[in-house]
């Protein structure tokens, strides 16, 4: 499978080398997911709170780039469990 981080493929690659079971797999797919939409939406609004004249404008996209860097965090540290545990 393709991944986006290396995270997620050292995750799906001990998962099928343990276990293949279709659940799990599955699960990391979508996590990957997760942390590629909020990667790219983090930069997204990263650019915008550098770039933009409007404080309101600055400030929404400082409360988003917090909600997608923590639920990015959030996913990553989900797929740490196929790793370590």
């Amino acid at each position: 499978a393709k991944m986006f981080c290396k995270t997620s493929a050292v995750a799906l690659a001990k998962t099928m080398a343990k276990s293949k079971e279709e659940a799990d797999i599955k699960r990391i797919k979508e996590l990957d997911y997760t942390i590629s939409k909020n990667f790219t939406d983090a930069l997204f609004y990263k650019h915008t709170m550098k770039v933009t004249k409007d404080e309101i404008r600055r400030e929404v996209a400082e409360m988003r780039y917090d909600i997608a860097a923590e639920t990015l965090w959030d996913a990553k540290g989900k797929l740490d469990t196929f790793i370590y545990y």
